[in-house]
């Protein structure tokens, strides 16, 4: 009995960590400029207008589990942006429905014509999961990718593959969706975090109070105190100062 009691406190203390991780992640990236910084981090690119940077997302996939999305249109690029402190497979089947949706809308909201001869033109989607669980990454990883390709059916094993030899079934799926994963667990894309300063201190941060957590600390008292060093030591320095009752109290 006792040891069923802990086991669920155990799993409620990882659950609320996860949410409080994917809710920080997402108050800080709200904001265009730092959503830009990040942006730019990740393409090698320079930009720097935050008013080129369009919010782009869709109130109805709720359904999907999207509500923890920044999605939005730069320089030509559909991009959506997700947090994941748990690795999920399927990630790439929930993309292919959620771009499908995005793009549905862009032809409307454009007024193109999908039936005309002129081939359109789309903004260029990425697919980026920024991921930081407590379960490492295979062979502790710094990077992965996941595609929709291996959760297809292998056409061989399809009864449909026994039709007439003029009309094989290729084994390439007609469509594919990439799914690009990195561990910002704090120590790893060391590269990519000094390219985007705000990310490496939000790993920094989150890496503070988990390690308070791990010693028995309660979460918010843990976020509190890790709160007041980052304060002290210049990391995230504005945003805390700026929220630091919300930031604790998430």
């Amino acid at each position: 009995m006792g040891k069923n009691k802990r086991k669920r406190s155990h799993t409620k203390h990882v659950f609320v960590q996860k949410k409080y991780r994917d809710a920080l992640f997402r108050r800080i990236f709200n904001e265009k400029s730092v959503l830009l910084e990040l942006y730019n981090a990740l393409n090698q690119t320079d930009y720097d207008d935050a008013d080129e940077l369009i919010f782009y997302t869709i109130d109805d996939v709720i359904y999907l589990g999207y509500k923890n999305d920044v999605s939005f249109i730069v320089r030509g690029t559909l991009n959506l942006y997700e947090h994941q402190s748990t690795l999920n497979p399927n990630m790439p089947i929930r993309g292919l429905i959620y771009f499908g949706k995005q793009y549905e809308s862009y032809i409307k909201q454009h007024n193109l014509n999908i039936y005309g001869k002129k081939m359109l033109s789309l903004p260029f989607p990425q697919f980026v999961i920024f991921y930081n669980g407590f379960e490492p990454l295979e062979n502790d990883k710094d990077y992965m990718e996941l595609h929709l390709s291996d959760a297809f059916v292998y056409a061989g094993s399809n009864h449909l593959a026994t039709d007439a030899a003029s009309s094989p079934i290729s084994t390439r799926p007609c469509l594919e969706c990439t799914a690009r994963v990195y561990n910002i667990n704090y120590g790893h894309n060391q590269e990519l975090m000094a390219r985007c300063r705000t990310l490496e201190e939000y790993s920094i941060l989150i890496g503070r109070i988990s390690s308070k957590v791990r010693t028995g600390i309660p979460l918010e008292q843990a976020a509190d105190t890790a709160v007041q060093e980052c304060i002290r030591d210049g990391i995230l320095q504005d945003f805390l100062i700026k929220h630091r009752s919300e930031v604790v109290g998430m």
